[in-house]
């Protein structure tokens, strides 16, 4: 059993949850928020865009955890292709506009990680190069810099399809 603590109309309430065992063998909590009944505050630009990055943030070093836990093992990997990012956003379109404004904030912020990943042909790779050349004080060679992007991308868009098969079989 879980214990949250969550604070209701200034008072502070503690609530037992049980995770359930869902159909992939996982124990879950699921917690929404119904739309209808999310309280919103108007703030001026300058609270707005401090909030914003403060989200920001807090998202990023979410995401740079879970990436963390999936590379030392304390969490299997969750990768999802274009079929299963289709549906999270189906999913969050039936929600409401602000629940997919949020998602497209955090599919964003996935996307830009990812790129700063030292992969080859992605940009992260780019700046390992970028640093090779300047600890040696001399250019890479430009061919083999190049295979090396072109074997990258390959093996990303193998990566591409081998999920996009394993969500297309789990549907059918």
């Amino acid at each position: 059993t879980l214990t949250f603590t969550v604070e209701r109309q200034g008072e502070q309430l503690t609530i037992p949850v049980e995770p359930r065992l869902d159909a992939d063998g996982q124990y879950r909590v699921g917690i929404m928020p119904d739309p209808a009944r999310v309280a919103y505050r108007r703030m001026g630009w300058g609270e707005a865009l401090g909030q914003g990055a403060a989200v920001t943030l807090q998202v990023t070093g979410g995401i740079l955890r879970a990436v963390g836990d999936m590379i030392t093992g304390r969490q299997a990997p969750q990768l999802s292709g274009p079929v299963g990012i289709v549906q999270t956003v189906a999913e969050a379109s039936r929600q409401g506009l602000d629940t997919l404004v949020s998602l497209a904030a955090v599919l964003s912020i996935n996307i830009g990680l990812f790129n700063l990943f030292p992969i080859p042909a992605l940009d992260g790779s780019r700046l390992v190069f970028l640093s090779l050349e300047a600890l040696r004080g001399q250019r890479l060679n430009p061919e083999r810099e190049n295979l090396a992007h072109f074997v990258g991308f390959l093996l990303l868009l193998g990566l591409m399809a081998a999920l996009t098969y394993k969500e297309l079989m789990a549907l059918f």
